[in-house]
This record gives C-alpha cells, structure tokens and sequence, in this order.
C-alpha cells in the first residue's frame, strides 16, 4: 500500500500508517501524532489517568486545528 497524499504528488512511497480519521494510508512525512490525556473516575477518590496516542494525515490535522482555534 502507498500514501494517498503522496500518489496525489506524483510520488510511490510505501504507507507506514492509517489515519485514524479518515483512513488513508500515510508515509512518515504526512502522518501526525496526536496524543490526548484522558481521566476518568475508576472509583470515587481514585481517578485512572492515561493518554492515547492516534496517528492522523495532515489534512485531518488541519481541520482539526482549525475547529479547536
């Protein structure tokens, strides 16, 4: 499988991830990590903290930043 944003350029370059977002299959340069801290309440008193990480292309990143400014 090849990135979807490099075929866009003219280029073959083996896809390394998948968008979690929209699913297009990515190489190193056009993928972006995106970590979130997350807590929740396991037990009252006691809350479990954690951070997820998800892969994402940079047109999703783009939207994304936009929407959050």
């Amino acid at each position: 499988m090849n990135c979807y944003d490099c075929t866009g350029d003219g280029r073959t370059t083996p896809a390394v991830a998948i968008c979690t977002s929209c699913g297009a299959a990515l190489c190193g340069d056009h993928t972006r990590l995106e970590i979130q801290d997350h807590t929740q309440a396991a037990t009252p008193g006691n809350p479990s903290h954690h951070r997820t990480r998800s892969l994402i292309c940079t047109s999703c990143d783009s939207v994304m930043r936009t929407v959050a400014a």
